[in-house]
Protein backbone atom coordinates (compact mmCIF):
# COMPACT_ATOMS: atom_id res chain seq x y z
CA UNK A 1 0.00 0.00 0.00
CA UNK A 2 1.05 3.44 -0.84
CA UNK A 3 0.05 6.77 1.59
CA UNK A 4 -1.56 8.96 -1.59
CA UNK A 5 -2.84 11.36 1.03
CA UNK A 6 -2.66 13.32 4.37
CA UNK A 7 -5.80 15.21 5.17
CA UNK A 8 -5.67 16.41 9.39
CA UNK A 9 -5.68 12.89 11.18
CA UNK A 10 -6.85 11.08 8.38
CA UNK A 11 -5.04 9.52 5.69
CA UNK A 12 -5.84 7.75 2.32
CA UNK A 13 -3.89 4.63 1.07
CA UNK A 14 -4.43 3.26 -2.03
CA UNK A 15 -3.52 -0.90 -2.92
CA UNK A 16 -3.42 -2.16 -6.52
CA UNK A 17 -4.88 -5.64 -6.27
CA UNK A 18 -3.53 -8.82 -7.19
CA UNK A 19 -5.48 -11.71 -8.90
CA UNK A 20 -5.35 -13.99 -5.53
CA UNK A 21 -5.97 -10.61 -3.53
CA UNK A 22 -8.24 -7.91 -4.01
CA UNK A 23 -8.44 -5.97 -0.67
CA UNK A 24 -5.15 -5.48 1.62
CA UNK A 25 -7.37 -5.38 4.00
CA UNK A 26 -10.66 -6.93 4.45
CA UNK A 27 -13.57 -4.58 6.81
CA UNK A 28 -16.54 -6.70 5.52
CA UNK A 29 -17.74 -9.90 4.79
CA UNK A 30 -17.10 -10.25 0.75
CA UNK A 31 -19.79 -12.22 -1.04
CA UNK A 32 -19.42 -14.86 -3.84
CA UNK A 33 -20.63 -12.06 -6.58
CA UNK A 34 -18.13 -9.23 -5.03
CA UNK A 35 -15.30 -11.31 -5.63
CA UNK A 36 -16.49 -12.36 -9.19
CA UNK A 37 -16.65 -8.35 -9.67
CA UNK A 38 -12.54 -7.99 -8.58
CA UNK A 39 -11.86 -10.98 -10.71
CA UNK A 40 -13.23 -8.87 -13.78
CA UNK A 41 -12.15 -5.56 -12.40
CA UNK A 42 -8.88 -6.97 -12.08
CA UNK A 43 -8.36 -7.21 -15.74
CA UNK A 44 -8.98 -3.88 -16.92
CA UNK A 45 -7.59 -1.82 -13.58
CA UNK A 46 -8.49 -0.91 -10.42
CA UNK A 47 -7.50 0.37 -6.89
CA UNK A 48 -8.92 0.44 -3.25
CA UNK A 49 -8.43 3.69 -1.73
CA UNK A 50 -8.07 3.08 2.26
CA UNK A 51 -9.53 5.99 4.77
CA UNK A 52 -7.79 5.63 7.90
CA UNK A 53 -8.37 7.55 10.56
CA UNK A 54 -4.51 7.35 13.13
CA UNK A 55 -4.22 3.59 13.36
CA UNK A 56 -7.51 2.44 12.52
CA UNK A 57 -8.98 1.30 8.89
CA UNK A 58 -12.56 3.62 8.87
CA UNK A 59 -13.55 2.98 5.24
CA UNK A 60 -12.51 2.15 1.55
CA UNK A 61 -13.21 2.76 -2.55
CA UNK A 62 -12.96 1.03 -5.29
CA UNK A 63 -12.02 3.02 -8.44
CA UNK A 64 -11.77 0.90 -11.74
CA UNK A 65 -10.79 2.08 -15.03
CA UNK A 66 -13.62 3.26 -17.15
CA UNK A 67 -12.72 1.26 -20.12
CA UNK A 68 -14.26 -1.74 -18.52
CA UNK A 69 -16.78 -3.58 -21.37
CA UNK A 70 -19.61 -4.15 -18.47
CA UNK A 71 -19.96 -0.30 -18.93
CA UNK A 72 -21.31 1.27 -22.16
CA UNK A 73 -21.54 4.59 -20.66
CA UNK A 74 -18.11 5.26 -19.78
CA UNK A 75 -14.15 5.63 -21.43
CA UNK A 76 -11.11 4.99 -20.84
CA UNK A 77 -10.71 8.65 -20.00
CA UNK A 78 -13.22 7.99 -17.34
CA UNK A 79 -13.26 6.26 -13.91
CA UNK A 80 -16.12 4.00 -12.02
CA UNK A 81 -16.04 4.60 -8.21
CA UNK A 82 -17.79 2.21 -5.78
CA UNK A 83 -18.15 0.20 -4.12
CA UNK A 84 -17.37 1.94 -1.00
CA UNK A 85 -17.96 0.85 2.53
CA UNK A 86 -18.27 2.74 6.30
CA UNK A 87 -17.51 0.95 9.30
CA UNK A 88 -20.09 0.91 11.68
CA UNK A 89 -18.99 3.03 14.51
CA UNK A 90 -17.95 5.09 11.97
CA UNK A 91 -21.08 5.94 9.97
CA UNK A 92 -22.97 8.84 10.23
CA UNK A 93 -20.52 11.11 10.88
CA UNK A 94 -20.24 12.37 6.64
CA UNK A 95 -16.71 10.20 5.94
CA UNK A 96 -18.61 8.58 2.96
CA UNK A 97 -18.70 11.80 1.78
CA UNK A 98 -15.16 13.13 3.13
CA UNK A 99 -13.57 9.98 1.29
CA UNK A 100 -15.20 10.65 -2.12
CA UNK A 101 -14.46 13.93 -2.01
CA UNK A 102 -11.12 13.23 -1.43
CA UNK A 103 -10.71 10.70 -4.00
CA UNK A 104 -12.52 12.32 -6.79
CA UNK A 105 -11.23 15.98 -6.13
CA UNK A 106 -7.65 15.40 -4.78
CA UNK A 107 -6.37 12.07 -5.55
CA UNK A 108 -7.85 10.95 -8.82
CA UNK A 109 -7.53 14.09 -10.91
CA UNK A 110 -6.58 12.43 -14.07
CA UNK A 111 -10.14 11.33 -15.33
CA UNK A 112 -12.71 12.73 -17.48
CA UNK A 113 -16.34 11.78 -16.03
CA UNK A 114 -16.73 9.08 -12.77
CA UNK A 115 -19.27 6.87 -12.45
CA UNK A 116 -20.72 5.45 -9.84
CA UNK A 117 -23.27 2.42 -10.12
CA UNK A 118 -25.80 2.08 -6.75
CA UNK A 119 -28.64 -0.37 -6.11
CA UNK A 120 -31.94 1.68 -6.10
CA UNK A 121 -32.53 0.45 -2.09
CA UNK A 122 -29.28 1.83 -1.21
CA UNK A 123 -30.63 5.62 0.25
CA UNK A 124 -27.15 6.50 2.11
CA UNK A 125 -25.16 6.14 -1.14
CA UNK A 126 -27.34 7.34 -3.18
CA UNK A 127 -27.82 10.10 -0.89
CA UNK A 128 -23.45 10.56 -0.97
CA UNK A 129 -23.60 10.66 -4.82
CA UNK A 130 -26.30 13.02 -5.16
CA UNK A 131 -24.53 15.11 -2.19
CA UNK A 132 -21.28 15.01 -4.44
CA UNK A 133 -22.80 16.66 -7.13
CA UNK A 134 -23.58 13.38 -9.34
CA UNK A 135 -26.27 13.30 -11.75
CA UNK A 136 -28.22 10.69 -12.55
CA UNK A 137 -27.66 8.61 -15.90
CA UNK A 138 -30.08 5.90 -16.54
CA UNK A 139 -31.70 2.97 -14.42
CA UNK A 140 -30.01 -0.18 -15.40
CA UNK A 141 -30.27 -3.93 -14.61
CA UNK A 142 -27.15 -6.43 -14.57
CA UNK A 143 -27.34 -9.28 -17.10
CA UNK A 144 -26.98 -12.26 -15.44
CA UNK A 145 -25.21 -14.11 -18.46
CA UNK A 146 -22.42 -11.31 -19.34
CA UNK A 147 -22.41 -8.81 -16.13
CA UNK A 148 -22.90 -6.27 -18.43
CA UNK A 149 -25.09 -2.91 -17.09
CA UNK A 150 -27.93 -2.63 -19.48
CA UNK A 151 -30.40 -0.28 -19.65
CA UNK A 152 -33.66 -0.98 -17.96
CA UNK A 153 -36.61 1.72 -16.82
CA UNK A 154 -37.49 -0.89 -13.80
CA UNK A 155 -33.49 -1.71 -13.58
CA UNK A 156 -32.22 -2.24 -9.86
CA UNK A 157 -29.46 -0.31 -10.03
CA UNK A 158 -28.98 3.21 -11.16
CA UNK A 159 -25.80 5.04 -12.90
CA UNK A 160 -24.68 7.95 -11.88
CA UNK A 161 -22.55 10.69 -13.63
CA UNK A 162 -19.89 12.95 -11.86
CA UNK A 163 -17.44 15.57 -13.54
CA UNK A 164 -14.70 18.35 -12.29
CA UNK A 165 -14.79 21.29 -13.91
CA UNK A 166 -11.48 22.56 -14.48
CA UNK A 167 -10.67 24.05 -10.55
CA UNK A 168 -11.65 20.78 -9.20
CA UNK A 169 -15.07 21.02 -8.22
CA UNK A 170 -17.80 19.53 -9.26
CA UNK A 171 -20.15 21.04 -11.96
Amino acid sequence: MTLVLEDGDYAFYKYVPTLFRAFHHRMEPVSVLWRIRCVLEYFVGYAVYYLKYQDEYVGYCVVSNGRNPRYDFSGKEDIIFGRYFIAEPWRGKGLAFYMLDRILNRIETGYRYAFDYIRNDNIASTKTTLRLGATLLKRVRIDPFTKRLVESPDGAYSVYVYQKNRSGDAL
